[in-house]
């Protein structure tokens, strides 16, 4: 039995966050230049995600990051040109204070559009490649996890990530439309919905772990409101283990920066970026910062579930919606 700073006791359970990022430099939508218009951007917004956690860790606070890089176009080309600093500083923060890279395939593809050579080549050219752009080639290591490119998954892939080896995958259960699969299966309790869930298809198994976005933190009110929530039903035996928040969304967000709002509004939640994220939660004992590959080797699937769509990040978990997307329609 614990006694929180806050007020009230706990039996222990813990509230794990966990904040990702999504790094993909190559955008069809956009320039290919280091400009504003291009991945100018994407640099500056890592390098401020990068200073935010350092600073924290340097506080004594124990936030990781964790880190789901493309690899041809990101890690082969642009960052080795433009921006060195940052896989040399991911390979860092992953040493000394365990920030996670998880996998997001090798060339920004259309996983569940792959054969299975080009799936399986995928994932293996992910990890290492004779252009020392896999995440074992930049950073040493990394966790058999991945965040695949706008969280496309369709049911016949569970086979092949057990084959390929990988033992979870993200996808987003999310309340806006950027989701994967919270509107094709009936409702999670909170006890399910943010703990690793096992799927099953014919022979094929895969570990899938609930992601959320920042406009799901903006749902719940703000990141204390949402946590302290989620404790209270702890305490109340509602829920009866520990939770994990993945949060997860593109590295290149306008979200992760503070937001340029009048002085009386950024005392408010939601408006100073990942700096803002981490001081609302810091204080909180109930509170772990956690990784999917740290938190999954101590909590195994807590429930079987099972959706026969494919799924995406569009909206209403599709995939027509991209092409649809009116500035898409502008653009061609």
């Amino acid at each position: 039995v614990h006694w929180h700073r806050d007020g009230g006791f706990s039996m222990g359970n813990q509230v794990h966050v966990g904040f990702g990022f999504h790094v993909n430099c190559y955008h069809s939508y956009r320039g290919d230049t280091c400009d504003a218009l291009g991945f100018g951007g994407d640099i500056r917004i890592i390098r401020h995600i990068i200073q935010v956690l350092d600073t924290w860790n340097h506080r004594g606070i124990n936030v990781k990051g964790t880190w789901d890089f493309e690899n041809a176009y990101s890690l082969e080309t642009i960052l080795p040109q433009y921006a060195p600093d940052i896989i040399a500083d991911v390979k860092r923060r992953q040493k000394e204070n365990g920030d996670e890279n998880i996998l997001m395939g090798y060339n920004n593809g259309a996983m569940s559009a792959m054969t299975e050579e080009e799936f399986l080549s995928s994932i293996e050219l992910a990890v290492t490649n004779d252009k020392g752009s896999g995440l074992l080639d930049c950073f040493g290591g990394y966790e058999k996890i991945i965040r695949p490119q706008e969280v496309m998954f369709t049911p016949s892939e569970a086979g092949r990530y057990q084959q390929a080896g990988i033992e979870a995958v993200c996808l987003y259960y999310s309340c806006i439309p950027f989701d994967a699969f919270r509107t094709v299966i009936p409702q999670l309790e909170d006890e399910d919905a943010f703990n690793p869930l096992r799927y099953t298809y014919k022979d094929g198994e895969v570990t899938i772990m609930p992601t959320y976005s920042n406009s799901d933190i903006m749902d719940a009110g703000s990141l204390r409101y949402w946590v302290s929530d989620l404790h209270d039903k702890q305490q109340r035996g509602e829920i009866q283990r520990d939770v994990f928040l993945f949060i997860n969304i593109d590295a290149d967000s306008f979200l992760w920066e503070p937001m340029a709002v009048p002085g009386f509004l950024k005392k408010l939640p939601n408006f100073d970026g990942l700096n803002g994220l981490i001081a609302e939660i810091a204080d909180l004992s109930f509170v772990t910062f956690d990784t999917p590959g740290g938190y999954l080797k101590k909590h195994p699937p807590v429930r079987d579930i099972f959706f026969g769509e494919d799924v995406a990040d569009g909206n209403f978990s599709g995939y027509a919606s991209w092409a649809e997307k009116p500035f898409n329609r502008q653009i061609w």
